[in-house]
């Protein structure tokens, strides 16, 4: 008998805050407002979530953006 396993999409959104702003960004294509972020893609379920915070901020952000991580915003 051939088993059959569940496919999940994995995907976390940072917020960036300074001062009293938080960051927003505009989907070039539709407009929609999001917060950055993405999906885990499959060769990376074994990384640690900062390193993955990491890929996403430079991609979406640019490598000069500084950050700190202060956790999850519900716990």
């Amino acid at each position: 008998m051939k088993k059959e396993y569940a496919a999940f999409l994995v995907s976390f959104k940072l917020i960036f805050r300074k001062n009293n702003r938080i960051l927003i960004l505009t989907e070039s294509a539709t407009g929609f407002l999001d917060f950055p972020g993405g999906r885990v893609e499959k060769k990376e379920i074994t990384l640690p979530i900062k390193d993955l915070f990491k890929r996403e901020t430079k991609e979406e952000l640019g490598k000069d953006v500084k950050y700190r991580i202060l956790g999850p915003a519900i716990q």
